[in-house]
């Protein structure tokens, strides 16, 4: 459905998120192994978990579907899943580039 235009003075309005975020996520290096991330998932019983360099800027997310047995073995190949949007590793590079290190890079590649 196509939604209708922003109002001229839309530029103004905010929306206070703070109460329903989290304000201390946890997140990764890329270089972290993914046995790590994986034992992430099921003990913290996460959904996402972001992927940020040493400056702390986010890099890409990883979702529990990044870690199902056919993505990391598609993945290793080098042919994404089908629907599933590895952006940065469907070029090549991060998390799967370095799948042999078994980093945690770039899973899901920031816009």
């Amino acid at each position: 459905p196509d939604l209708p235009p922003l109002p001229a003075d839309a530029s103004n309005l905010c929306l206070d998120l703070r109460p329903v975020m989290e304000l201390s996520p946890l997140s990764v290096l890329p270089s972290t192994p993914l046995e790590r991330v994986h034992a992430l998932f099921r003990s913290m019983g996460l959904r996402h978990l972001f992927v940020c360099d040493s400056r702390n800027q986010v890099l890409g997310v990883v979702t529990r579907k990044d870690l199902l047995p056919q993505v990391l073995a598609e993945a290793a190949a080098g042919v994404p899943a089908a629907g599933h949007a590895l952006s940065s590793a469907a070029r090549g590079g991060g998390f799967f580039g370095a799948f042999g290190g078994r980093g945690a890079e770039g899973l899901r590649g920031a816009s």
